[in-house]
Parts: C-alpha cells; structure tokens; sequence
C-alpha cells in the first residue's frame, strides 16, 4: 500500500502536561485540535486547530 491510503482517520490532540506520565496512558484524550477523516495527498500541510487551544504536548492518534 502506498502512503496516500494510509494517512487518514487520525485525530491531532493538545496536552498541557505530558500525557506519558497519566495512569491510564494511552487511553486518555486531549483537547481535539483537528480531525482528518479523507486520505490526504503525498505533500506537505499546514493542520490547523479548529478552534484556539493552549497546550505544550501534541500527540497524533491513528
């Protein structure tokens, strides 16, 4: 499979802190930031939160 059908369906996340360190890692959630649900092209993007958040930890969740 090449690597335009496999990135979609993943959720951008924001944390304050380090969400490692949580008892129930990785089955915590963040602040949503952004939400891709259709494949994306090979290229370079420019995500952005579709609403403001504050946060210091970013995870990508497939």
């Amino acid at each position: 499979q090449d690597i335009e059908s496999r990135l979609s369906n993943f959720d951008i996340d924001v944390f304050n802190h380090d969400p490692r360190q949580e008892a129930n890692f990785p089955n915590i959630s963040g602040q949503v930031c952004y939400n891709q649900t259709n494949f994306l092209c090979l290229g370079t993007y420019n995500l952005t939160c579709s609403v403001p958040i504050v946060g210091r930890y970013v995870r990508l969740v497939m």
